[in-house]
């Protein structure tokens, strides 16, 4: 590639340019996580289907969060410094370079970047291992996951589970199995 001599390019010209090929090579910047504003990272899979989300702290009272019944089952609440550390990881590994809305139909699986009216999909397509371009999500996807596996969350079931019932339930099942027993016992005399 023929490089052009700098005596072509008046001094603000080249000035322009230099800040122009600057901001293309760095692209989007990654969100910062402002106290108070929500900021969410979701990861979803596809089949099975399974959605897990962390959600930064300041942005409300974790209690809240947890017992709002039209919040997200999957959602944990972690330290603003938490959530940060796990979006600029994304960002050295390339997730907002791509600065995609909308998560590919063909998806795997995603991880999802949402604050205010930003959103940011980055979509794996292919088997782990198919295509080592896609080392990188693996890599965040993994963040994600150590990062959500360590928060506690105080989630309130949607629908309480009927203990009697299920304990009533393995009665019948052990009755069932003893007297089977005793049947099998009897006949092998």
């Amino acid at each position: 590639m023929a490089l052009l001599p700098t005596s072509q390019f008046s001094r603000p010209g080249a000035l322009a340019l230099t800040l122009a090929l600057a901001a293309c090579a760095s692209g989007p910047s990654a969100p910062r996580i402002t106290e108070g504003q929500r900021t969410v990272v979701r990861y979803v899979q596809f089949e099975p289907e399974r959605m897990l989300i962390l959600q930064n702290r300041s942005s409300g009272q974790p209690k809240d969060v947890y017992s709002d019944r039209l919040a997200e089952p999957g959602t944990k609440v972690v330290d603003d410094a938490i959530l940060q550390q796990l979006i600029d990881k994304m960002a050295e590994h390339g997730m907002f370079v791509r600065n995609e809305r909308s998560v590919a139909t063909a998806a795997r699986d995603a991880l999802i970047v949402e604050q205010g009216d930003r959103r940011v999909a980055w979509s794996r397509l292919y088997r782990q291992g198919e295509d080592p371009a896609e080392q990188p999500f693996f890599v965040c996807r993994q963040a994600f996951l150590d990062d959500y596996n360590a928060a506690t969350a105080m989630q309130t079931p949607r629908e309480r589970p009927d203990l009697r019932a299920e304990q009533e339930r393995a009665q019948q099942d052990a009755a069932a199995a003893q007297r089977k027993l005793l049947e099998l016992q009897r006949g092998g005399r």
